[in-house]
This record gives C-alpha cells, sequence and structure tokens, in this order.
C-alpha cells in the first residue's frame, strides 16, 4: 500500500510538472494574461470589492459563466498576480488529478500526452480540478464549480452524498451573493461559446452509448454529448474514464492529436470556431467504439463475475489406485 501511494505521488508529481511548464510557456512566453483563468480572478476581485461579479464587462471576454462556487474556489490565488495565479491553478489542478486518477490503477495515466491535458493547462482551465474532484468520492460535491462536467460526471457514479456536499457548498455561496444563482442562470442563457456535442459534425454518433446503457461509461459518454460545454479539447478530460486499459487511453490520446492537427490543415485563420467540430470528431468517435466494443452490463455485474471466479477453488483429481 505504502509503495501504491508513492508511486501515485510520482505521478502526480509528474502531472504537476508537465502542466506548469505548458502554463509557464502561455503565461510568460506567449504572454497569455491568465488565460481563462483571468475571467475568476477579475471575478473574484469584483467580489472582494463588493461589486456584481455577474455584470456586464467592458471587456467581453471577461464575462463570467461560472457560478459563484468556482470564484470562491480561486480566492486563495486572488492576491497574485493573474498570471503567477493561473500557473499555479493548473499546476495545482494537474497534481491533484495526476493522484486521482490512480486511485484504481495506473491505467489512464497516458492521460497526461493528451490533447485535452495540455489545452486545459495552456488556458488554465478549471476541467483539470473538476475531473480531480469528480473522480474522487469525497470531493465529488464539489464539483459544482463546473455544473456541466459536474452533472456528467455524476451519471457516471451517482451518490447521494456528492448531491448533499454540492447542496451545501451553493447554500454556503449564498453569503458571498444571495442573487448569484439567478444572476448565473441569465449569464448562461446568452453564453455563445457552450454547445452539446450531439449539435456539432458527427457528435450525435455518442448516442449509439445508449445501447451500452448499464454501463457507467456509457452513459457518461451520453452525459457528455447531451450537456452544453466548450468544444475546444478541454472540457473533453471526463471522457478518458471510458478507457479501461492502458491501450485503450493510448489510442484516445493518440485521436486527440489527431483531432488538433486536423483542426490546423483546416482552419482559416487564428478562429477557434473550426474546432468544435474537429474536438467532437477526435474525442467521441473513438469513445463510442470503446464503448460499443464492450458487452451491455453493468460494473456490479463485472465485478461480482470475477469476484466469484476468484473465490472457485479448483478441485484436486480424485485417485483411484
Amino acid at each position: 500500500m505504502t509503495r501504491e501511494r508513492g508511486l501515485r505521488g510520482a505521478v502526480a508529481i509528474v502531472f504537476a510538472l508537465v502542466a506548469g511548464l505548458v502554463a509557464v510557456r502561455a503565461q510568460f512566453i506567449v504572454l497569455s494574461n491568465g488565460g481563462d483563468h483571468r475571467i475568476l480572478w477579475h471575478a473574484a476581485h469584483v467580489l472582494l470589492s463588493g461589486g456584481n461579479a455577474y455584470a456586464p464587462q467592458a471587456e467581453k471576454y471577461l464575462t463570467l459563466y461560472y457560478p459563484m462556487p468556482s470564484v470562491l474556489a480561486v480566492m486563495p490565488l486572488a492576491w497574485l498576480p493573474v498570471e503567477i495565479a493561473a500557473t499555479a491553478f493548473a499546476t495545482l489542478s494537474a497534481g491533484l488529478l495526476g493522484y486521482a486518477i490512480t486511485r484504481e490503477g495506473f491505467e489512464r495515466v497516458p492521460i497526461l500526452f493528451s490533447i485535452p491535458f495540455l489545452c486545459a493547462a495552456q488556458f488554465a482551465q478549471t476541467s483539470t480540478l473538476v475531473f480531480a474532484l469528480g473522480i474522487t468520492p469525497l470531493l465529488a460535491g464539489l464539483t459544482v464549480i463546473k455544473p456541466n462536467l459536474g452533472a456528467a460526471l455524476f451519471t457516471w457514479r451517482p451518490s447521494a452524498r456528492t448531491i448533499f456536499v454540492g447542496g451545501l457548498v451553493v447554500l454556503a455561496s449564498l453569503a458571498a451573493d444571495i442573487r448569484w444563482p439567478l444572476r448565473f442562470l441569465a449569464a448562461v442563457r446568452s453564453s455563445p461559446g457552450h454547445h452539446a456535442p450531439v449539435t456539432v459534425g458527427l457528435g450525435a454518433l455518442a448516442l449509439c452509448a445508449l445501447f451500452r446503457w448499464r454501463r457507467p461509461e456509457a452513459r457518461l459518454l451520453v452525459a457528455m454529448a447531451l450537456i452544453p460545454h466548450a468544444l475546444f479539447f478541454y472540457d473533453e478530460l471526463p471522457l478518458f474514464l471510458i478507457a479501461q486499459t492502458r491501450r485503450e487511453a493510448m489510442v484516445m490520446a493518440l485521436t486527440s492529436w489527431m483531432g488538433l492537427f486536423g483542426w490546423m490543415a483546416t482552419s482559416h485563420g487564428p478562429t477557434l470556431s473550426d474546432m468544435q467540430q474537429w474536438s467532437v470528431a477526435a474525442m467521441y468517435i473513438p469513445a463510442v467504439a470503446i464503448v460499443l466494443l464492450r458487452p451491455n452490463v453493468s460494473k456490479e455485474y463485472v465485478n461480482h463475475e470475477a469476484t466469484r471466479r476468484a473465490s472457485q477453488v479448483p478441485m484436486r483429481p480424485v485417485s483411484h489406485g
């Protein structure tokens, strides 16, 4: 057990180092000015000054489409310059993911080399942290910081505790702004960058996973396809839960690179609008193929069969001499 924890800790450090290097490049060489983390960083400063974090911004990029718990989550980093805060956030989130993803084995470690992981570090996105929280039973309720991904992860591992903890977090956040739920809902209704994958390109094929509805990864895939989110690779991180072997994780990491190269080869100018269909094709098509190759049985059934076979004692041959 101690050796396993040591290995998990080593993986977490490697995840943090890779994400940290990507984030340092993005913030201090490419000059991303905080990336997507700047939205939350700015909202935290508005809230600390007594203002309305959901008020329209002169710079539209800073419009807040996150719930209040996400703003409160980054408060400990708000005193730092935005570039350093973004780097620290990406690094710490990746380290937590590296430790969480190895809780049930090391098969999904190839996520480290995937475009979703690297993009999340590049943009200092919350998707890495939400993914890590969602696969950690005691922390899953904290996925309310990004409720669209949190809801999808809930279909993979539903739990009354997750609902209870998430509800407590939302109630506690009302102390910061009692009207934030209404302001948040009004903001997300006008969000231009969130789409359900089933409406983009080949995304409707993800519904084929309904043929394997007894499997938690199939339910996760369908939920991800139906729930609107950003289709710029990084929000597709939870799809790596579909991989159950190192080979499957490597295939999904490889197809994510194919999607990125496809977008780079066909996009016209520096726009992200063309990326959405490539993100969907690169991540959802292999995920559907992996799910459909499995029998339509529940995880509990698989575990029960494995336990039953392991408990069977082979009979010794009877000697008639």
